[in-house]
């Protein structure tokens, strides 16, 4: 909320004589900003100031609570399927509007058909609210600030709800053009018939720009394609589903709080298989060529406009994803990547 709309709906609520006189001693406030907050408070007439006290309180929870923004409408809607519909009004209030309406839509009726007006869901005494809020919010108490601090692998967690599945996608493109790097062109053609214009194009483009790329790289793609139905899903689906399991591939134990975090930011289907590759042994130099890997293409989907700018300060270093000289023992990769084929998302 702009400091201007906070400024006016403050003057509404403890000093409304004085709300005339505001502009002429507003003092480096946008005005076309304030204008906007006076027109917004005389729009509501006699309701002005309990608008006011709604905006103010939903603000400082939104202070208070900036992860529920970041966490999957699904997750909340487990949590709150499970509670009564008095305390699911209240705590609709400090959940960002983009999920609440998300939830209100897929709510049991046994809870929707009986939730009490706003009035009564803002009547509660504040101790009530502070404790049930608390509650609630322990259930997402693994997710962390979404600024970038430093260069490693763990600052993804940072990642919106809404950026994952943009990652995934794209991940699942580059591992399709790992897999078929070495493939012949009639099979790279067939692969592309199955995909969108768009994305066969991307993938066609992606091949192009491989190069020197590691054959144990390569041969641990195909395992990846290898362990998905592509008859049973949609392009789509299937290209998220490749580059979710190429992310796994790229995590080890020592990343929980990174799996258990960005899990929350998935559909909890999704998120729990997601945290279930958390107890893998670590991947070796396997692993970080992965993890170069998924850094690399953050920053170039950065550059582009489809994750926030915020992501071109990780720093991916000078290390190419070009070398063969893996200090990896042949049958400990294809062991572990047979093992996660016999998973499933189903």
């Amino acid at each position: 909320m702009q400091r201007e709309s906070v400024i006016t709906m403050l003057a509404k609520v403890h000093a409304p004589k004085s709300l005339d006189a505001l502009q002429a001693y507003a003092v480096n406030m946008d005005e076309k900003a304030l204008n906007n907050s006076l027109k917004w408070l005389d729009a509501r007439g006699d309701n002005a100031v309990d608008a006011s006290l709604i905006q103010l309180r939903q603000a400082l929870v939104a202070r208070e609570l900036p992860q529920l923004q970041e966490v999957h409408p699904e997750w909340m809607l487990r949590v709150l399927s499970c509670e009564t519909p008095r305390v699911v009004a209240i705590l609709l209030r400090y959940v960002p509007s983009k999920q609440a309406l998300y939830i209100m839509d897929r709510l049991p009726a046994r809870i929707k058909d009986r939730m009490p007006s706003v009035v009564d869901a803002f009547s509660v005494p504040t101790p009530v609210v502070q404790t049930l809020r608390r509650q609630f919010e322990v259930h997402f108490s693994t997710l962390k600030n979404n600024t970038v601090t430093n260069t490693g692998f763990n600052e993804l967690s940072a990642l919106g709800y809404e950026e994952l599945p943009k990652l995934m996608k794209d991940l699942g493109v580059h591992e399709l053009a790992l897999a078929f790097a070495d493939a012949d062109p009639l099979s790279i053609q067939a692969l592309s018939k199955r995909l969108p214009d768009s994305e066969a194009r991307r993938l066609q483009e992606r091949i192009r720009q491989l190069d020197g790329v590691s054959k144990t790289l390569i041969r641990d793609a195909k395992f990846t394609i290898l362990d998905i139905d592509t008859q049973a899903i949609l392009p789509d689906q299937f290209l998220f589903e490749v580059g979710l399991r190429a992310f796994a591939k790229a995590c080890v134990a020592t990343d929980h709080d990174l799996i258990q975090a960005l899990s929350l930011k998935l559909e909890p289907k999704v998120g729990e298989w997601l945290l279930a590759q958390a107890t893998r042994k670590a991947s070796g130099e396997l692993g970080k060529m992965r993890r170069h890997i998924i850094m690399e293409r953050v920053v170039v989907l950065s550059r582009a406009g489809i994750l926030d700018a915020k992501w071109q300060l990780l720093e991916v270093g000078t290390r190419q994803v070009a070398s063969d000289s893996l200090d990896l023992d042949e049958s400990a990769s294809s062991g572990a990547s047979i093992d996660l084929a016999s998973k499933s998302l189903s």
